[in-house]
């Protein structure tokens, strides 16, 4: 969960810089980010493989801009490289 807290930290630093419009897009995230937790606690490998897949297309797809957006871009690829890594997705 230390790198999901850091995910959520991230997400709600640069939410808080965000304009409206981009705003969204972090509020998006961190609903994400909230289900990604859930799919942890619960141990649920196919849900969380869905949601690491999910969160890893769309930071493909533009993401996040400026500094606070690439500190969140950061923080989810060592997120999604430790759960690839730790085997938690691989059963799903």
């Amino acid at each position: 969960m230390d790198l999901l807290d850091k995910y959520v930290a991230a997400l709600e630093l640069g939410g808080a810089a965000a304009g409206p419009p981009e705003r969204a897009v972090y509020e998006r995230r961190m609903d994400a980010a909230a289900q990604i937790g859930l799919a942890i606690r619960n141990k649920s490998a196919a849900d969380l493989k869905r949601l690491i897949d999910q969160e890893e297309r769309a930071q493909g797809w533009g993401f996040l801009a400026g500094s606070q957006g690439e500190a969140a871009e950061a923080a989810l690829s060592k997120l999604v490289y430790r759960a690839r890594m730790s085997g938690a997705t691989f059963a799903a």
